[in-house]
């Protein structure tokens, strides 16, 4: 009887160990998959982990003089005390030392075996600091050539139907000035949305141009307008007019080659 309690309890833990490092999440669940930092901005990564089946996240070899890490916790996912064992969500902090570009790669495996079960890959990017917060950023924009015709033509293809004036339409760039951002590109959404179609707050909200929600993964970038959440009647010609100059300003940037406006699924 022992024995066979004791074979049972074997294959349960087998099992269990195999369905939980099955079920450990893709780190794109709890990281963005391009991180950009100011020098000396102090940042974290999340890794779900099942250290009761012996699995770990091991971070590749960096170059220390570039980026430093600086701790590693770890703590259950579930802190329900009735609940034994489980995935745990591992904390990675660190710094940039110097700008520039960099790949962190992280490995998920037994320390004691050469099996990788995965691999995650997050690019960071640190940007030059000494800028005070009440200083200001340069970004470019991407706007329609004759803004008035094309706002025109747009409402018109959207009420009558016809030629979509994308087609036709021609886009420049444009340098504006706003506040100090290390979120170059989030700001650059906003400050397209606010160009082509500025839309004052009413009683203390944030306009219909504001971005509400914005996230990259991998190479795709989600963004939600406070118009394609609270619309109106007569929202799609907004709709319209804003979503190909927010699109085209945001595939500037070389990691984004996809625009998608709804949030990530």
């Amino acid at each position: 009887m022992k024995v066979f309690i004791s074979y049972f309890l074997s294959v349960f833990l087998i099992s269990y160990c195999f369905t939980a490092c099955q079920n450990v999440k893709d780190s794109r669940f709890l990281n963005e998959r391009v991180i950009r930092k100011g020098v000396n901005e102090q940042f974290e990564l999340k890794f779900e982990a099942c250290h009761s089946c012996g699995y770990i996240w091991i971070l590749e070899s960096v170059d220390t003089t570039t980026i430093k890490l600086l701790g590693k916790s770890s703590e259950p996912k579930s802190h329900d005390p009735n609940l034994v064992g489980g995935n745990a969500i591992e904390t990675w902090t660190f710094i940039g030392l110097q700008k520039g570009s960099y790949q962190l790669v992280f490995n998920y495996k037994r320390p004691w075996l050469e099996e990788i079960q995965k691999t995650e890959k997050i690019k960071l990017i640190v940007e030059q600091q000494n800028r005070s917060s009440t200083g200001t950023s340069s970004i470019t924009i991407m706007v329609p050539e004759n803004d008035s015709a094309y706002k025109e033509k747009m409402t018109q293809f959207v009420q009558e139907g016809g030629e979509n004036p994308l087609i036709t339409t021609t886009f420049i760039t444009k340098e504006i000035t706003i506040p100090y951002t290390r979120d170059i590109i989030k700001a650059s959404a906003q400050a397209a949305a606010e160009d082509i179609y500025p839309a004052s707050a009413s009683a203390g909200e944030p306009g219909v141009d504001s971005v509400a929600y914005f996230k990259i993964r991998d190479d795709t970038a989600y963004i939600l307008l406070n118009m394609d959440i609270d619309g109106w009647a007569g929202v799609s010609v907004a709709i319209a007019i804003v979503h190909p100059v927010v699109e085209r300003t945001l595939l500037q940037f070389p990691e984004i080659k996809h625009v998608v406006f709804d949030s990530i699924p």
